[in-house]
């Protein structure tokens, strides 16, 4: 396996596993606050649902960037074989975004639980 190719797979494999966590996060964290407040006895109060709901939104987003990188990269390769898709901009930008994202999205989703489990 060359450099090339090397890079492009550890690349795509990140972009993998971002998508596969925030997939996988979203579930959790709601199952979480329900263990917390049970639907029948309390009332989650409006600061953890903004959180969740901010958590989510930037998860989701994560998973779009997460798919342009992938469409980027296939288009890239697509039309030129030889080329090292990881420094195209249609590459490296949604990568980027889709980074930030998932830490905006993960640093939400753990104040929304600090603040849950603490009150």
């Amino acid at each position: 396996m060359t450099s090339k190719e090397k890079s492009v797979d550890v690349g795509l494999d990140v972009t993998k596993q971002l998508i596969t966590l925030a997939s996988a996060i979203i579930p959790v964290a709601i199952g979480l606050i329900g263990l917390r407040y049970p639907a029948k006895t309390s009332v989650v109060p409006s600061n953890v649902l903004t959180g969740l709901l901010v958590s989510l939104i930037f998860y989701l987003l994560s998973i779009a960037g997460g798919l342009c990188v992938y469409y980027g990269a296939v288009g890239t390769l697509r039309s030129n074989p030889d080329y090292d898709v990881m420094y195209e901009s249609s590459v490296r930008i949604p990568a980027m975004v889709q980074q930030i994202l998932f830490l905006f999205a993960t640093v939400a989703l753990v104040l929304s639980l600090y603040s849950a489990l603490s009150s």
